[in-house]
């Protein structure tokens, strides 16, 4: 019996919910149920559709709001075919929020830009039109273009440590580290809630090691009494720079014991081996990592030096040979990042860069790279359209 009165109970709540929500008029339910989705509550936004559905099934709040649910369900291509149904000047700048994004997840970037431009002419102060342009520039790989619009996100939002943090991330995978570590220390003082300060400290002390700032990577880290796997694999890497032997050790084991199958710590465990002694040990951990990433540039570079401690001279020198190659193609890497940076709409420098990643062994920066030259033609295709001007 109780049972059965608190389902009663709660199905009755459920048909007051349901006619409160359904008591005011189809705009009202509309923005109501817009609010509901940019807040993530899907389940709620789809309730109100349902309402609003019945009420008037092809009126633009129910397409809209459909097409703007079928994009976060993942069916993009079918939120552009309601946004057809549309007229033009109503609801403009949702309409243009829910196309740009459509497009994007459909790897549309020209058509996601153009959406998303339109979206911050229409409403200069729009936070989340200005951070979509920059995920269409990230993947697009013009990263001058995302570091503008970010720079304009921080100004609107100036005390908002996620504009630094995202810019951070954006210069480090763009290897442009001092900027990512200026950026990463302003996003730390800002005071990101305690989860994302975690990570921002990992990024932070992970670069300051990759520009051999082993002091000020120690530091950061004590300071900020963070211990995962990833500040102690820094500190190990930190203190045997800095002649800590002991202490870089224990600080490795710490690491290993969070990311136990983790390339870059064995790499290290790799290196501490050789430097102490151990060319047998330190072989056999380089070959696991190699047989895992063929293309691991590090991991050759201490496979040649292993060898040659034993001995093994014409395996030694192959080692070397391959490590070359690997340098050679990183280079070639770089200097592609650096022309597709000042050449934003560059499809064939860009096939380039998937070519090289790809021999590099980098299958996901890859494919992102093909679907960036895959935009470019899009857009090569627009600009070479033959006018239909008289």
């Amino acid at each position: 019996m109780r049972r059965l009165c608190f389902a009663s109970s709660v199905f009755a709540t459920f048909l007051f919910v349901v006619w409160y929500c359904s008591r005011g008029s189809t705009p009202e339910l509309f923005q109501n149920a817009w609010q509901l989705l940019q807040r993530g509550s899907t389940t709620e936004a789809i309730t109100q559709l349902r309402i609003l559905q019945r009420r008037s099934p092809d009126s633009s709040e129910a397409r809209l709001l459909r097409a703007a649910i079928d994009v976060r369900l993942g069916m993009p291509d079918l939120a552009l075919r309601h946004l057809q149904h549309i007229p033009g000047d109503k609801y403009r700048e949702q309409s243009l929020m829910v196309a740009g994004e459509s497009y994007y997840r459909l790897h549309r970037y020209l058509e996601a830009e153009v959406a998303f431009r339109q979206l911050t002419e229409l409403n200069p102060d729009s936070e989340l039109g200005l951070k979509w342009l920059v995920a269409v520039y990230y993947d697009l790989g013009a990263y001058d273009d995302a570091t503008d619009i970010s720079n304009r996100l921080t100004a609107l939002r100036s005390q908002d440590f996620t504009p630094h943090r995202m810019l951070g991330v954006m210069a480090r995978d763009f290897e442009r580290n001092q900027q990512a570590i200026s950026h990463f220390r302003r996003a730390l003082e800002l005071g990101p809630p305690q989860d994302v300060r975690v990570e921002i400290i990992e990024e932070l002390a992970a670069t300051l090691v990759d520009e051999h700032e082993y002091d000020e990577a120690v530091a950061l880290i004590e300071k900020s009494l963070v211990q995962t796997p990833v500040t102690n694999h820094s500190l190990a890497r930190s203190n045997w720079a800095l002649g800590n032997q002991e202490l870089a050790v224990k600080h490795l084991a710490l690491a290993e014991e969070g990311v136990p199958m983790n390339d870059s710590v064995a790499l290290t465990r790799a290196r501490f081996a050789l430097e102490s002694g151990e060319p047998e040990r330190a072989e056999s951990i380089l070959r696991k990592i190699l047989k895992s990433d063929s293309a691991n540039i590090d991991a050759y570079y201490y496979l040649g030096l292993v060898l040659a401690k034993l001995g093994q001279n014409e395996e030694s020198r192959i080692a070397h040979t391959e490590h070359a190659r690997l340098v050679s193609l990183k280079e070639t890497l770089t200097e592609l990042n650096i022309k597709a940076i000042q050449n934003p709409r560059d499809r064939h420098v860009r096939l380039e860069l998937a070519d090289v990643c790809e021999k590099l062994g980098k299958q996901d920066l890859a494919q992102m790279w093909r679907r960036a030259a895959n935009a470019c033609l899009s857009i090569e295709a627009v600009q070479t359209q033959p006018s239909s001007d008289p």
